[in-house]
């Protein structure tokens, strides 16, 4: 997704983990977007944006101005986040 929407779209991973893991997790999955190392208020975060049951991953997208678009817990493809994206890019 970074490849196709990198130009027009910020992705961003939080981890809340030890750097180390977080380091090779990213490495062995060749991920192409900046991972920051969260802690206990990313835990928080992650709640006041709609995570009411603390699960991972949690993804969210927010239109520019900030209006969030999508939440959704557990895995997510591209089949269903590729419109999204695209609805909110010059390309849709």
């Amino acid at each position: 997704m970074q490849a196709s929407f990198g130009g027009e779209v910020k992705f961003i991973g939080i981890a809340i983990d030890a750097e180390e893991p977080v380091r090779e997790f990213a490495d062995s999955f060749s991920m192409n977007y900046p991972v920051l190392l969260g802690d206990i208020e990313a835990i928080e975060l992650s709640r006041r944006l709609g995570n009411r049951y603390e699960g991972l991953p949690f993804t969210v997208v927010a239109a520019p101005g900030g209006d969030v678009v999508l939440r959704h817990t557990g895995g997510i493809h591209r089949d269903k986040l590729e419109p999204i994206l695209r609805g909110l890019t010059k390309a849709g």
